[in-house]
């Protein structure tokens, strides 16, 4: 294992991330710690998230909208990504057979250590709006 050194900027991005309930791209994440570091890089907070997945301390999420999302809760979980808004939700109680156990298909000689789960769709707030729509029409 490479040893990190200690780093102010790395503790406040983990420290920001970790208070957080959403799923947010290194930009939003950069533009809240300009608050504290107004000089720190993008690409320093990048860096800094990618040292923070490689210690497992955040996961990197790609929904499918072209941006990574780093979400801190590290537990075994699904997503959803509302098409729409963009959010990203988490899914704690997800129950799929299957899923959990163990990975067999004949063909396939490795091991899987992880996988994703991403529902995509609606959320609720982006449904009320289309319902509301609906209604006026």
């Amino acid at each position: 294992m490479i040893s990190r050194r200690f780093s102010k900027q790395r503790q406040l991005l983990a420290e920001i991330i970790h208070n957080r309930k959403d799923h947010p791209t290194a930009e939003v994440l950069h533009q809240e710690i300009l608050k504290v570091y107004p000089k720190m890089s993008l690409g320093t907070v990048y860096r800094n998230l990618m040292v923070l997945a490689d210690l497992g301390e955040v996961n990197i999420l790609n929904p499918g909208d072209g941006h990574q999302h780093f979400d801190p809760n590290t537990r075994s979980h699904a997503h959803f990504f509302c098409d729409k808004c963009h959010k990203v939700y988490d899914l704690e109680r997800v129950i799929m057979p299957g899923l959990d156990t163990p990975f067999h298909d004949p063909d396939f000689k490795g091991k899987v250590f992880s996988s994703d789960l991403i529902f995509h769709g609606l959320c609720n707030e982006c449904c009320a709006q289309e319902t509301q729509k609906d209604i006026q029409k």
